[in-house]
């Protein structure tokens, strides 16, 4: 395009920068694209710079999506977003929830990123926080926030607020698909409930490997060898592929159960059967 001498507009460059973050070397790129759009005067335009500053925050680089956010004329809620989810995952939870106060307004994409930080720093005791503050002021929550509460609740081993969750999400009627039904599990699993555990994962249509070894783990813990030998046998019929987890809570159940033969047989058949790509 640029070899023929046809001139990029708006449109343009948010396609090439969101190709840009999926390539290796991607800081580089995207360093010579901010090039290009101060070149042209797009800048001004709030959607070309929010690309830019997911551009800079999958390379790695939030302090460059950090000074794009800066400068840029105008701002919306998908801004701020952006920048929240590259201090998240670049682990400077503070940075991401001192611009979450700052924000004029928030969506449920603002307080699930938040929540998902919080979920995965020691302690998480925020997560909890945070999402009784979201309950408190009646906002909408997505998947993405229910999954980061219970998994706090889980770590934190809070099986009571766990509990009010899930009556959260059966009063509104929420789907269990195969990510919230796996925190579900987990969360019972570690509680000690394996059989409201069991229950809930009946419950759930969608069966990923993620769910079928929370299940498998929460069986394994509780000594419940044969039903463990049980579902690793449906799992493998419904053609869900074992990975390193899924061995790990099989071994573990057997040997809290004194299932020997079994273990060994399933270790032997690592390599020839469950054939694993970096497991």
């Amino acid at each position: 395009m640029r070899g023929k001498s046809v001139s990029p507009d708006f449109h343009t460059f948010p396609f090439v920068l969101k190709a840009c973050g999926l390539l290796q070397d991607s800081v580089l790129l995207a360093k010579n694209l901010h090039s290009e759009l101060i070149k042209f005067g797009f800048l001004a335009d709030v959607f070309v710079c929010n690309a830019l500053a997911c551009t800079y925050c999958r390379a790695g680089d939030v302090d460059g999506a950090k000074k794009v956010f800066e400068r840029s004329l105008f701002r919306d809620v998908v801004s701020y977003n952006v920048m929240i989810d590259g201090f998240v995952k670049a682990g400077e939870i503070d940075k991401a929830r001192e611009l979450f106060d700052e924000m004029p307004e928030r969506d449920a994409v603002s307080w699930g990123t938040l929540l998902a930080g919080y979920a995965k720093s020691s302690p998480c005791v925020e997560a909890i926080e945070l999402f009784d503050c979201m309950v408190d002021l009646v906002v909408k929550f997505d998947n993405v926030a229910l999954v980061s509460v219970l998994s706090a609740c889980a770590q934190l081993g809070e099986l009571a607020k766990g509990k009010k969750v899930h009556d959260l999400i059966e009063r509104n009627e929420i789907k269990l698909d195969s990510y919230l039904g796996t925190a579900l599990v987990d969360l019972y699993a570690k509680g000690g409930c394996i059989e409201m555990a069991m229950e809930v994962f009946k419950l759930c249509r969608e069966k990923n490997v993620s769910l079928w070894n929370a299940m498998l783990m929460g069986l394994a813990m509780h000594g419940h060898g044969m039903l463990l030998l049980q579902y690793f046998s449906r799992m493998v019929e419904h053609g869900v592929r074992p990975d390193g987890v899924t061995i790990l809570a099989f071994l573990v159940g057997c040997s809290h159960s004194g299932l020997i033969d079994e273990a060994r047989r399933i270790f032997a058949d690592m390599e020839s059967v469950y054939v694993f790509h970096g497991s």
